[in-house]
C-alpha cells in the first residue's frame, strides 16, 4: 500500500510538473504574439533609408508614379525630388494639364545635377508646347543633364517643324552623353555646337538642312552612334567623323538624296527603310565594318533596265571586302531578277553573309544566291521574316517560271558558297512548318546538300525564341543528326533567342 501511495505521489507531482510547463508555454507563446503585434503596427516603411527609397524609386516609369508614391508616409512625401531623372509622358493627358504638371513638378525638384530628363507627348495638338520646349530645355541644360529625350509625337508633325527650332542653348552642353529627337527643326550654327561628352544621338522626323548634321559631328569629338529617322531638308549629306562606330538610317518617303560617308572607325552601317538616293559614296570604309542593306529603292523591279542592273551591281560591289554583310529581300528580288536574265555573277569577298527574307512562298529557288560567289565566306545566317514582302529562296533543282521565261538552278553553281563554308545558322525556321510545311522540306534538301558539298562545315545552328519554336527545333535536330555527313565534324545545335534591352542574344541551350 506504502509503495502504491508513493507511486501515487509521483505521479501527481508529475502531472502538476506538466501543469506548470504548459502554462509557461502559453504565457511565452502570448508574449511573442504581442512583441509581433507590436511590430506589425510599426511604419517600417519611414524607417527605410533614403537611398533606399530612391533607388526603389528608380525602377518606376514615370516621375508621375513616383509622385504618386508621397500618399505612403510622410518619409516618402518629398522623395522623389532627390531622383537623379525626371520622366514626364502625357500618356492620355490634356495638353494644358501636361504642360502644367510638368512647370508644378520641376518647382518642386531639389536635384542640381540631373543624369535623364524625358518630355514624351503624344496626340494632335502638342504643338501647343512649344512656348514652354525652351524653359524646359534650359532647366535640363543648367542642371548638366547628361541623356536628353525630346518626342513631341503628332498627326500634324509638318505644323511643329515649321515653327520651332531647337534653342541654341542646347548646343552648347558639354555634359551631355545621349541626346534623342522626335519632331523638330534640328539647326545648330557653324561652329555653335560644344558636345564634347556625347556618345550617342538620335534625330527623328526632323528637319535637318545639309550643314546640320556637319556642324553636329564637327562639334562631337567622340560621338559614336549616330541614328537618321526620317529626316528631311537635306540634298547632299555627308556624314564624316573620326569617332563614330554605328551609323544607322531609316527612311521612308519620296525624299531623294545624295550620300557620302567618310568613318574610318566605323564598325557597323545599317541602311533601312526605302532610300532613294542620287548615289552613295564611301570614304576609308574599314573592312571590319558590319553591314546591312535591308531597304527598298525606287528602282522598280519590272522594269529593270540594264542601266538600273548596272547601277545595283555597283552599289554591291562597294560592299565586297567587309566581313559582314546583310541582304534584305529587295536586293534578293534584284538577284533573282538578275539570273534570269543570265547577268554575270558578283564576286564577293565577304566571311559572313546574312540573308533576311519572307517565308510566304518559295518561288525561285536558288535564283539569287546563284548570282553571288564568294571566294572566303564562312558562315552563312538565313534569317526568316514573316513581315517581309519577298521570299527566301534556297537552294534547289526546281523549274521555275517568272516573266515569260523557265529557270533551273543546280546545286553546282553553289560551289564557291560551300568551299570555306564553316558555321549556318537558319533564325526563325518555325515559321516555314507554320506556313504549311513543304518550304520544310525543302530547307531539309538544302541542309543535305550542305552535309554533302561543304567539306569544312562544323556547324549548323537553328535558332529559335522561346516557346514552341524550340520544340519544332529540337524535333528537327534530331532528325538532321541521322543524315550522313560527308564532313567529320559537323554538329547540329540548337540556340535559343533571349531578350537584351532592345535586341535579341543567342544562347545556346
Amino acid at each position: 500500500m506504502a509503495e502504491r501511495s508513493g507511486a501515487s505521489t509521483v505521479v501527481s507531482e508529475g502531472n502538476e510538473g506538466e501543469k506548470h510547463n504548459s502554462i509557461d508555454d502559453t504565457a511565452e507563446r502570448k508574449s511573442k504574439r504581442l512583441k509581433c503585434d507590436e511590430k506589425d503596427d510599426q511604419d517600417f516603411i519611414s524607417e527605410l533609408p533614403d537611398c533606399l527609397i530612391q533607388h526603389i524609386l528608380s525602377f518606376l516609369p514615370s516621375t508621375k508614379h513616383a509622385i504618386r508614391t508621397s500618399i505612403l508616409s510622410k518619409r516618402w512625401l518629398n522623395q522623389w525630388t532627390y531622383l537623379p531623372a525626371l520622366i514626364f509622358k502625357s500618356n492620355g493627358m490634356s495638353i494644358e494639364n501636361f504642360s502644367d504638371f510638368i512647370d508644378d513638378a520641376l518647382s518642386f525638384y531639389n536635384v542640381w545635377k540631373i543624369n535623364k530628363f524625358v518630355i514624351n507627348s503624344r496626340g494632335s495638338h502638342t504643338g501647343e508646347l512649344r512656348h514652354k520646349l525652351t524653359r524646359w530645355i534650359r532647366f535640363a541644360t543648367r542642371r548638366d543633364v547628361k541623356e536628353l529625350i525630346l518626342e513631341c509625337e503628332n498627326q500634324d508633325i509638318e505644323d511643329l517643324l515649321e515653327d520651332y527650332d531647337l534653342p541654341l542653348l542646347l548646343f552648347k552642353n558639354a555634359f551631355l552623353v545621349k541626346l534623342k529627337t522626335y519632331g523638330f527643326i534640328f539647326r545648330p550654327r557653324e561652329g555653335k555646337v560644344n558636345w564634347a561628352s556625347l556618345k550617342a544621338l538620335h534625330i527623328g522626323y526632323a528637319y535637318l538642312p545639309n550643314q546640320g548634321i556637319e556642324n553636329v559631328l564637327y562639334g562631337s569629338p567622340v560621338i559614336e552612334f549616330l541614328e537618321l529617322c526620317n529626316c528631311n531638308g537635306f540634298e547632299d549629306l555627308v556624314i564624316a567623323s573620326k569617332s563614330l562606330k554605328t551609323f544607322r538610317m531609316i527612311q521612308s518617303g519620296d525624299h531623294t538624296s545624295a550620300i557620302e560617308i567618310s568613318c574610318p572607325n566605323l564598325e557597323k552601317l545599317e541602311m533601312l527603310g526605302e532610300l532613294r538616293f542620287k548615289f552613295l559614296k564611301f570614304k576609308a570604309l574599314p573592312s571590319s565594318v558590319c553591314v546591312t542593306l535591308n531597304f527598298q529603292n525606287d528602282i522598280g523591279l519590272h522594269n529593270l533596265g540594264n542601266d538600273k542592273l548596272k547601277w545595283v551591281k555597283e552599289f554591291l560591289l562597294q560592299f565586297q571586302h567587309v566581313e559582314e554583310l546583310k541582304l534584305g529581300p529587295w536586293f534578293l528580288m534584284f538577284l533573282s531578277l538578275a539570273a534570269l536574265r543570265d547577268e554575270s555573277t558578283l564576286l564577293l569577298n565577304n566571311k559572313c553573309l546574312t540573308v533576311i527574307s519572307s517565308v510566304s512562298e518559295v518561288t525561285q529557288p536558288g535564283l539569287p544566291m546563284s548570282q553571288l560567289r564568294f571566294s572566303l565566306l564562312e558562315k552563312l545566317v538565313l534569317q526568316l521574316d514573316p513581315e517581309e514582302h519577298c521570299d527566301l529562296v534556297l537552294m534547289g533543282s526546281r523549274s521555275s517560271t517568272r516573266m515569260g521565261k523557265n529557270y533551273s538552278v543546280k546545286f553546282g553553281v553553289f560551289d564557291s558558297l560551300v568551299s570555306h563554308l564553316k558555321t549556318v545558322e537558319i533564325v526563325g525556321l518555325h515559321y516555314l512548318w507554320s506556313n504549311g510545311g513543304g518550304e520544310h522540306k525543302d530547307t531539309v534538301r538544302f541542309i543535305r546538300f550542305l552535309f554533302t558539298n561543304a567539306r569544312m562545315l562544323e556547324k549548323i545552328v537553328l535558332v529559335e525564341a522561346p516557346g514552341r519554336g524550340m520544340i519544332f527545333a529540337h524535333h528537327l535536330c534530331k532528325k538532321l543528326s541521322c543524315i550522313p555527313k560527308d564532313s567529320p565534324h559537323v554538329i547540329v545545335e540548337v540556340a535559343c533567342l533571349k531578350r537584351h534591352g532592345s535586341d535579341w542574344d543567342k544562347v545556346e541551350c
